[in-house]
């Protein structure tokens, strides 16, 4: 079945329920018989109604629907890199860095088996079943970071990514510089130490337009450079 994608918002006049991946619209009193436009951008999880699961992403602007069947990319397919084998319909699906895949513990049954087991083995499990996920597209749509899978959620978007140091200040302080030199609305997605004269850490930062850019800061924080990722 191909991929869907869908924009994720409401409507004043209509209550939005997701349930087992499928989405309703049901039509709500309107005294008014009209609605004034949506602007997108400012739409929050609040304006098309809380998922069907309890512990599913209550944030996410600027994040849409992609519902399809799981595959594997067959030219690679190693169970160890199975983050970064996953597609719908042709988009590659983003779950992060391979290494921290192959060693975190999911936070959920994502794969629906009953049983919360380690994030590689739930991800695998994930091929040949249809899902419906919250994602953010790159700018050529070919490519979704994961936020949502069936109601569940898989990243927060008012959270650093979990694959990024723990949340000391410094590392804040960190992520903050970094995005800072992007811009408004930008987004770190990963940040690592490097040891290269003065460069202490490299941060890959996602701008606001879905660029990624790449930031390197000195063991203080400074801003050193700011580049986009090759």
């Amino acid at each position: 079945m191909p991929a869907r994608r869908t924009i994720v918002l409401g409507a004043l006049t209509a209550a939005v329920v997701v349930a087992g991946g499928a989405v309703a619209v049901t039509a709500l009193d309107d005294p008014d018989g009209s609605a004034a436009p949506v602007d997108i951008s400012d739409r929050s999880a609040a304006d098309v109604g809380e998922p069907a699961r309890e512990g599913a992403n209550r944030q996410v602007p600027g994040l849409e629907e992609l519902s399809g069947t799981v595959t594997a990319d067959d030219d690679h397919g190693r169970h160890d890199d199975v983050a970064d084998d996953l597609e719908i319909d042709g988009v590659d699906l983003d779950f992060g860095p391979d290494d921290w895949v192959a060693t975190a513990e999911a936070p959920d049954d994502f794969d629906g088996d009953g049983t919360v087991e380690s994030l590689r083995d739930e991800l695998a499990g994930l091929v040949g079943r249809e899902v419906t996920l919250l994602v953010r597209f790159d700018d050529d749509g070919d490519d979704a970071d994961v936020y949502v899978v069936d109601g569940r959620t898989y990243r927060d978007v008012s959270a650093p990514a979990p694959w990024l140091p723990p949340g000391s200040a410094g590392d804040e302080d960190l992520q903050a510089a970094a995005a800072a030199a992007v811009g408004e609305g930008a987004e770190v997605i990963e940040l690592d130490p490097e040891d290269d004269g003065d460069v202490a850490w490299e941060a890959k930062v996602r701008a606001a337009d879905g660029t990624v850019r790449e930031v390197l800061l000195d063991a203080e924080g400074n801003v050193l450079d700011v580049h986009v990722d090759d």
